[in-house]
């Protein structure tokens, strides 16, 4: 789940990434990718010359090439339409340390490409990028290409016409024009009913049928420089309050300053690019072992469930008992946005073990047996928890603290109305015939196998709502009409609809929908069997 055409959002899968700084040459050629530096603090050493190598085989790998490191950057980080963000926002003009910032945010975590047969691993950290063959790159004695590089790397391509297609030239500017208007109108919607009239009046006007339709209208009134100003004027107004008064919105996940910022940035001149090409080719991607360790480092996603790994696997068990105790801690249930905050991948667990996807890698399936061996390697290397902090932390609490808490612990374990992820904003739990979705800890919604979305909690982010409503449409597409009824999911529109009434006109079937939510705004629409809306 997950829509990060909204770079706003901080519901679903908040997470936390570690990252452990690592040195880098700052006398290395610009973009000249072709000369590691093996000076990598993140980096166990391998040297041959260690005791602990001695007598181990120590193979060496051709550098990466520029190319290669080019293609990382074409294919993006874990961003959703990473290169439409990216070409927007290098063409303002702004300082490499502005882009470099920027780029932090677009390419996070891991990726694993598979480039004319050669597997390759990447890790962007705190200092850059860590490149290496096989299937992990984090840990391992890699060609470091520091955040400066990568974005002069960009701007090169960007310049050579080589890092997107025309058409995505061309849509940078719609795009970033859209993003913001999606964040404005979530901000809207997210002011309290008493001062939802009283800010960014601007944006009262705005209609359209259905969410979308309402964004691409205040996207396309944004290359007005009146309405900006006019949009900019009230927004200041609004931050003024919201210093005074944080209430006035119903959540805080909001990057306040970024918003303001957006939209001072649609007056800058841009820079005109230019690309011959007239696609990007996809590209074979792999899930890294780096990116699956990060994954078990958050724990079984129930409160201080970590710990009580953490706690468990320190004390003498034999590796059935921890499979056994993996199975329990996490039941079943899964998350999304689930290997380096990407939209496209996932976790899910249950009796079997766990299992990880990502957009078009191979599903990896490890057995809770092959996972309790993970953590315990993670653990041997100091890896899994940072000892030092979970010790003061537990010395803080009197030992009847300490059993208050474990036992609290255990029933949050044995009751599941309630699961509060520790890293995860948004839980997923599996039962018979549906999903139910849990936000902070509280079930806010459920989806059925037929797609029927029911939502319990009409004040959740509006962002989740979103992704909600895809979720359930892209499982409602093989669907006919007349076997859902009700909870019905149009495409573009934020609302659940059920059959008010059936026409058969000319051969063809015709259906008047009514909407389900407790909003007057929401009119009447006749669709026809293929939910295709006619009026």
């Amino acid at each position: 789940m997950g829509a990060d055409r909204r770079t706003e959002r901080r519901g679903l899968s908040e997470i936390s990434e570690i990252e452990e700084e690592h040195g880098y040459d700052p006398t290395r050629n610009r973009g000249k990718g072709d000369n590691p530096n093996l000076k990598n603090e993140e980096v166990e050493s391998t040297s041959f010359l260690s005791a602990k190598n001695q007598g181990e085989q120590i193979s060496f790998s051709n550098p990466i090439s520029q190319r290669e490191i080019d293609t990382f950057l074409i294919h993006g980080g874990n961003h959703e339409d990473g290169r439409l963000g990216v070409i927007a926002e290098f063409s303002k003009g702004k300082s490499l340390e502005e882009q470099v910032n920027f780029l932090k945010e677009i390419y996070k975590g891991a990726n694993g490409l598979e480039i004319e047969g050669r597997k390759i691993s990447a890790w962007f950290g705190k200092e850059g990028a860590i490149f290496k063959d096989g299937d992990e790159a984090r840990y391992r004695e890699g060609q470091i290409v520091s955040w400066k590089d990568l974005a002069n790397n960009i701007n090169d391509l960007l310049d050579r016409g080589e890092f997107a297609s025309n058409v995505e030239i061309v849509e940078s500017a719609t795009y970033e024009r859209e993003k913001i208007a999606e964040t404005l109108l979530y901000l809207k919607r997210d002011l309290t009913d008493e001062t939802k009239d009283r800010y960014l009046s601007s944006l009262n006007d705005i209609k359209g049928i259905g969410f979308q339709d309402e964004k691409e209208n205040l996207g396309k009134k944004l290359e007005d420089k009146n309405f900006i100003n006019k949009l900019r004027k009230e927004y200041e107004v609004f931050l003024e309050e919201y210093k005074i008064n944080p209430d006035i919105l119903r959540f805080h996940h909001y990057k306040l300053s970024r918003i303001y910022n957006d939209i001072n940035d649609l007056e800058i001149e841009r820079k005109l690019y230019r690309s011959n090409l007239k696609d990007i080719a996809p590209i074979q991607s792999f899930i890294t072992q780096d990116e699956i360790d990060e994954n078990l480092k958050r724990g079984s996603g129930f409160s201080d469930g970590k710990k009580r790994i953490y706690e468990f696997f320190t004390k003498k068990h034999d590796l059935k008992e921890q499979a056994d105790f993996l199975k329990n801690e996490y039941g079943v249930g899964g998350s999304s946005h689930a290997l380096s905050a990407a939209r496209e991948s996932g976790e899910w667990h249950d009796a079997k073990g766990m299992k990880y996807n990502k957009g078009n890698a191979k599903e990896i399936q490890l057995s809770w047996s092959n996972v309790a061996r993970k953590i315990n390697d993670l653990i041997k290397k100091n890896r899994y928890i940072d000892e030092e902090s979970f010790q003061e932390n537990r010395e803080k609490k009197t030992d009847q603290e300490i059993n208050k808490t474990e036992k609290e612990s255990q029933e949050y374990i044995n009751y599941q109305d309630d699961l509060p992820p520790t890293d995860n904003d948004v839980y997923i739990e599996r039962t018979n015939n549906s999903s139910l979705y849990y936000y902070q800890g509280q079930s806010v919604a459920s989806i059925g196998d037929d797609g029927k979305l029911i939502i319990y909690d009409e004040f959740i982010p509006n962002f989740l709502k979103e992704e909600l409503y895809s979720i359930a449409f892209e499982k409602q597409l093989d669907i006919p009409l007349d076997q859902l009824d009700d909870g019905i999911i149009l495409e573009g529109i934020y609302d659940t609809f059920y059959i008010k009434e059936k026409e058969e006109i000319e051969g063809r079937e015709y259906y008047l929908l009514e909407s389900q939510s407790r909003y007057d705004d929401i009119p009447n629409i006749i669709v026809n069997s293929n939910k295709e809306v006619i009026d």
